[in-house]
């Protein structure tokens, strides 16, 4: 079947034993999700990524099909001891 808009196009998850029973739980995973529905034209995808607080995964970051990042809480970067803290939601 035709890709369509929200299927998923492939993850790799990063996960590890969480006791000695072995029992594993994912820390953070990595997301291709189609855009929309593909044709020989349009093949439009994004980039997901996803850590875990506890033991809720969340959203972090996407990179778009239009080269947009988005956050989804504050920015920080760092460079030469300045920050700059920017807000950007999803």
């Amino acid at each position: 079947a035709v890709m369509a808009s929200g299927h998923r196009l492939g993850v790799i998850e990063f996960a590890g034993a969480e006791d000695t029973s072995s029992t594993i739980s994912v820390g953070a995973k990595i997301e291709a999700l189609c855009r929309d529905a593909w044709d020989g034209s349009n093949n439009d995808a994004n980039l997901l990524f996803y850590t875990t607080d506890g033991t809720t995964q969340s959203e972090v970051l996407k990179l778009d099909a239009d080269k947009l990042a988005s956050f989804a809480g504050n920015l920080s970067l760092s460079a030469d001891d300045s920050v700059l803290i920017a807000p950007l939601v999803l």
